[in-house]
């Protein structure tokens, strides 16, 4: 995985096609204050794909402490999760 500020680099089997909007998860290495784990929230929209990999472009991202409801996924099922360790 390749990560900056506009944009990730993921592998991935099924890489989405060009215009996805996706909402990727992100496990971070580090934890808050030493205690809590985070992750980091990025969305956007795919801009290429390859063989097994995909690119996006960030149009939002967060921190988020981890706890059972922090992969909860939304009832509308756009835009598609997906989960990076």
């Amino acid at each position: 995985m390749d990560l900056s500020r506009g944009g990730v680099r993921f592998r991935t089997e099924d890489p989405p096609p060009p215009g996805s909007r996706l909402q990727v998860h992100i496990a971070w290495p580090f934890k808050l204050q030493e205690i809590a784990s985070l992750e980091l929230l990025v969305e956007g929209q795919v801009i290429r794909r390859a063989k097994e990999e995909a690119t996006m472009r960030i149009s939002r991202y967060e921190f988020r402490t981890c706890g059972e409801q922090s992969f909860s996924e939304r009832e509308d099922p756009q835009p598609r999760p997906f989960r990076i360790a």
